[in-house]
């Protein structure tokens, strides 16, 4: 009869554990995607006119004036999604026509206006609880 020492048998062991194929994890990213992921996908918060533009009511007031609808109006007496008049919209630095601005400077001129002087500047304000 044959013995083996507890030593030939531990060798035995460890030679056939790693003969066998380690799990494959999908979930494991590359080293570069977590690095990438953790130096340049952080959120920005959003500015205080994102904030602002965000609220039910500057979206409720919005959509009285024009529906969402940037390119609305003309010459006078009102224009663009906010409906600014154009004596206000020049009033408040900007120039040409409101409904010709893009909507991010309609935006912005909309958010400049209410920093001034609140809703009072839009009549369908009340109607939004504003």
């Amino acid at each position: 009869m044959m013995r083996t020492s507890p030593v030939g048998r531990s060798s035995a062991v460890t030679v056939a554990a790693s003969l066998r194929p380690s799990p494959v994890v999908w979930s494991q990213e590359p080293t570069w995607l977590l690095r990438l992921r953790h130096y340049s996908l952080k959120p920005t918060p959003p500015t205080p006119e994102q904030q602002w533009l965000a609220t039910r009511a500057a979206k409720c007031v919005k959509w009285a004036e024009s529906r969402d609808e940037y390119r609305i109006g003309g010459d006078e007496p009102h224009g663009g999604a906010w409906q600014f008049s154009v004596s206000t919209w020049h009033g408040i630095g900007e120039s040409g026509m409101p409904n010709e601005a893009t909507p991010a400077e309609q935006d912005a001129a909309a958010y400049k206006l209410w920093l001034l002087a609140g809703w009072d500047q839009w009549e369908t304000a009340a109607g939004c609880g504003v």
